[in-house]
């Protein structure tokens, strides 16, 4: 199958899931999408501008779902966030 997503790592064709899921892991686009996604998760809001600078590092866990896990649970932006309160449930 052909794929167009404008990353050159992704773009073109596969032959199989195997190649698929090989590229995926080697993009760094891809590794940021999921680790902004784990953060905002984590977080229960979308990152702000402080967060920013613990997505930087979050990106850098290339690979390993584990050490991105690991990495948001410990990141600065998770450990001091604002405490929820009862305002923040309908």
């Amino acid at each position: 199958a052909f794929v167009e997503t404008g990353d050159p790592i992704l773009d073109g064709d596969f032959t199989d899931e195997r190649e698929m899921l090989a590229r995926l892991v080697e993009s760094p686009r891809v590794t940021e999408c999921l680790a902004r996604n784990l953060l905002t998760f984590a977080l229960g809001a979308t990152p702000d501008d402080a967060a920013e600078c613990s997505l930087d590092s979050l990106a850098e866990s290339r690979g390993s779902l584990r050490s991105l896990l690991l990495d948001v649970v410990t990141s600065y932006a998770f450990r001091y966030r604002a405490p929820l309160t009862r305002a923040d449930f309908p």
